[in-house]
């Protein structure tokens, strides 16, 4: 059995449950919160042969576990009532405990958790010896609460700037005043021109959509083959990732990398494309070795 975390919804996670399925493979995929629905597992150490997971009264002792895909994890479950602060701290030791129990799983986890690793543009900066060494680099780039420095780094970059979420894609700033909206800190990524694409590495293979100016997809090339790919498989396998999704704009100055996940979006502009992508994912635990996923 192999068991899919996701979020509701995650029309990804429901075409990796199809591939597996078509492949012989038994799927569970889990999806809370659902009405009507429970999540909740058992973990001791050392492992012992009772440990079970239990979802909305189906019972799965983990000794019959062949595998796990991460695209979310899930929620803590309702617990007393009490203060906001209370339950904040709850579903942190939750969410630890989810990372600690995937972590000691014997079976190959598709994108295992690992504390403390953020994708963010912010915080790309601390894996820049891994882009760098696969031949990729990163964007200028600023994070401020200061209007006035928000301004310059616009004025600099000659107006072509990037305003990058929390989550999500980087979209352009269409003017200097929306670069200067810092309310909160901003991160703000100075775009070079060149050919604007959403990679998603999964192995050694790589697949690209075109995207329009505004972050939208314009075409779906499937499958990826060239230096930009061997460089994309070669940062996925340094950082120890079966799956990578990466923004790269390719110009004159070579590769860029405006933004990077290890849980792709769960949208995508060609639905053909993301099936091509969930068979990618469902072929990695029924044609390789246990060992070969991180």
């Amino acid at each position: 059995m192999i068991i899919v975390f996701a979020e509701p919804g995650d029309g990804l996670a429901a075409d990796i449950q199809s591939r597996l399925t078509e492949r012989g493979r038994g799927c569970l995929l889990i999806t809370p919160p659902v009405p009507g629905c429970s999540f909740r597992f058992s973990w001791q150490i050392p492992p012992v042969a009772t440990e079970q997971l239990v979802f909305s009264g189906r019972t799965l002792q983990l000794e019959r576990l062949r595998g796990v895909v991460v695209r979310a994890l899930p929620p803590s479950p309702a617990g007393p009532r009490g203060a906001e602060s209370d339950l904040d701290y709850l579903r942190v030791e939750w969410s630890a405990a989810l990372v600690g129990w995937l972590k000691t799983l014997p079976c190959p986890v598709l994108n295992r958790p690992r504390p403390g690793r953020s994708f963010h543009p912010a915080h790309l900066s601390a894996y820049e010896l891994g882009f760098r060494a696969a031949g990729l680099r990163l964007p200028r780039l600023l994070v401020t609460n200061s209007e006035q420095e928000a301004r310059r780094f616009w004025r600099s970059c000659g107006g072509t700037v990037l305003r990058a979420p929390w989550q999500g894609e980087p979209l352009p700033a269409e003017s200097e005043d929306e670069a200067a909206q810092t309310d909160g800190g901003s991160c703000l990524l100075a775009c070079p021109a060149g050919e604007r694409r959403r990679l998603h590495v999964v192995g050694n293979e790589v697949f690209a959509e075109r995207l329009g100016d505004d972050g939208g997809t314009a075409s779906a090339e499937y499958l990826l083959t060239g230096i930009l790919a061997d460089r994309c498989s070669l940062l996925a396998g340094r950082l120890g990732l079966s799956c990578l999704q990466l923004t790269v704009v390719s110009g004159a100055g070579g590769d860029v990398v405006l933004a990077a996940a290890d849980l792709p979006d769960a949208v995508f502009g060609d639905l053909s494309y993301r099936k091509r992508v969930a068979g990618a994912l469902a072929k990695r635990f029924t044609e390789e070795r246990p060992e070969a996923l991180p």
